[in-house]
This record gives structure tokens, sequence and C-alpha cells, in this order.
């Protein structure tokens, strides 16, 4: 029997994950990545992945102080901040970040943005912030449950939490990751004939236990999960997973 690591080229499970993705794998992708998303995010953000995680992020919003981590381009800080929410964002592309911060001096925006690894937060303020979200980004992170805990570290008691990650089921295995989604549901259309380059930056296949688990451990309580669909249930596939949580400890 072949040797399944030698076929995951790169991409690991759960805590098999070993080394560390270079800070400058993003930085490198970053070109790709802003023509692709737009200004205001690809179809499955726009349609799917914000409008949901809004929604799980719950009600009460108004003044809360907010963490984004793995915040990119920033899309979903500027939406949180249109809800009134005190928001901060943090990814570890300079390039990312530094475009971010053009499009939120573009429109005046109080979001502030910082380059820092989630994974090792420097920021000011810990156990300060009253809700914490994490985009389709811990899926990108070696050693994400040190993420995990560095959110329960940076949030208060009793503040909530909202992590997605590409979903278990179809995140891809191979280490051309969008080709492999070629094979469960086409690409939608932000995504095709923009570039030859059709390498995604590294990205480890974890278990829905492993992020279950991990929250858990990192303190918080999971008080709901939910699927987001490529399309109207039953015949849609599983795009993302989202676990929300409060952290109690």
């Amino acid at each position: 029997m072949a040797d399944p690591e030698a076929r995951l080229s790169g991409m690991h499970c759960g805590a098999q994950a070993q080394g560390e993705v270079p800070m400058s794998t993003w930085d490198r992708y970053a070109p790709i990545w802003q023509q692709k998303m737009g200004v205001d995010g690809d179809y499955w953000s726009r349609e799917i992945f914000y409008p949901s995680m809004m929604e799980l992020c719950g009600d009460g919003l108004p003044g809360r102080r907010t963490l984004d981590l793995g915040c990119g381009l920033g899309g979903l800080s500027f939406l949180l901040e249109a809800e009134g929410l005190d928001v901060v964002g943090v990814d570890s592309s300079p390039r990312l970040i530094d475009e971010a911060k053009r499009r939120a001096e573009a429109q005046k925006s109080t979001v502030k943005f910082y380059v820092a690894d989630a994974r090792n937060l420097s920021l000011p303020g810990h156990g300060t912030f009253e809700l914490i979200v994490c985009n389709m980004a811990l899926q990108d992170m070696p050693d994400a449950n040190r993420a995990m805990q560095e959110s329960a570290r940076m949030a208060e008691l009793g503040a909530r939490a909202v992590f997605s990650v590409r979903h278990p089921c179809t995140d891809g295995w191979e280490e051309n990751y969008l080709l492999e989604q070629d094979l469960i549901f086409p690409l939608q259309e932000e995504w095709q004939g923009v570039t030859e380059e059709r390498l995604y930056p590294p990205r480890h296949h974890r278990p829905v236990a492993y992020y279950v688990n991990e929250l858990i451990a990192s303190g918080f309580a999971i008080t709901r999960c939910a699927e987001l669909m490529s399309t109207p249930e039953p015949r849609g596939h599983p795009l993302a997973l989202v676990l929300t949580g409060v952290r109690t400890t």
C-alpha cells in the first residue's frame, strides 16, 4: 500500500503537522488572491461565508471589541465595522495587510490592521476582546491549535467566538488544491482563467474532531455547529464547517 503521507505532498492531518509554513507563502500568493477576491470578495465569500459568519456572530453586536484572525484583505472586518463593532484585524501577510490598510483609509474606516501570526499574538489588550472571528483561515495554519489558544487568551470570559474552516469532507488532499476542487464541484467564475498558477498555499487537512476538541481544550464551550453548503440542501456539497463558542475558562 502506498504511503498516504507521500500523497499529501505537504498537507498534514491535525497534530501531525510539522514545521512552519514560511510567512512569505501568502505574500507570494497575495497578488493572485487580491485579483480573485476583488473589492467585495468572491462569490462564496459574498453569498455564503460572510453572511453566515455575520449571522452566527449573534445579536447585540454594536460596540463589541472584536478580533478578526486571518483577516486577509479585511472583507469581513469591514462588514463587522458596518454593524457597529470595534474591530482589529490581523494577518501574517504584510502585503495583504498593506492592502487592507489602503482600503480602510480610502473608505475612512476605523478598523485597525496589524501584521501578526495568529498562533503567537503580541497585540495589546489581551483578555479584553468580546468577539473573536476567524473566517476560513485555521486550515491554512500549521499548529492551528495554537491560534485557538491565542484566541482564548485574547478573549474576555464570556466572549463569543466564531470559527469557520473548509469542510474536511471537501477540503482537498492533493498538493494542487484547486485542481482537486474541480473533481468535487466547478470552481466559481472568479477563480477561472485569472492565472495559470493554480497551486494554493499549503492547506492542512484535519478531521472535525480536531477542531471540536482543540476549541474545547482552549477554553471555549461550543454552542453551535453549522455546515455551509455549496447549493441548497440536500443536493449541495458542504463547503465549510462553522463552530461557535463562548470562552468559559
